[in-house]
């Protein structure tokens, strides 16, 4: 019985490693590929950030590296708060007076 979002992913790896997991319309990526590179940002987390259950900001546009990183930011025991660059500044710091948040992963 599956009991978490990556228990399921590395479930799924493992039974259908080489099917494509996500597609952003420029890149396509695999289960197995998935797993293993979200495995990698959440070391990567672990490794320079050693706190949990705190807030990563995710600066992010639609593509794969944005589900790259929110996996990571889940293996490394935190959780993600997605942020738009389409949001108006003035909520972007909003969300980040309130979060307080000691991180931010921002792709491109």
């Amino acid at each position: 019985m599956v009991f978490n979002v990556l228990e399921y992913l590395e479930a799924t790896a493992k039974r259908f490693p080489r099917r494509m997991a996500f597609s952003d319309g420029q890149e396509e990526i695999n289960y197995s590929d998935l797993c293993s590179l979200s495995k990698a940002v959440g070391y990567n987390i672990c490794v320079n950030y050693e706190k949990t259950k705190r807030p990563i900001l995710v600066i992010c546009d639609r593509s794969i590296k944005n589900i790259l990183a929110f996996f990571g930011v889940i293996y490394s025991g935190n959780f993600y708060v997605p942020i738009s660059r389409e949001i108006p500044a003035k909520r972007i710091k909003k969300i980040i007076d309130d979060l307080k948040p000691e991180v931010a992963i921002a792709t491109k």
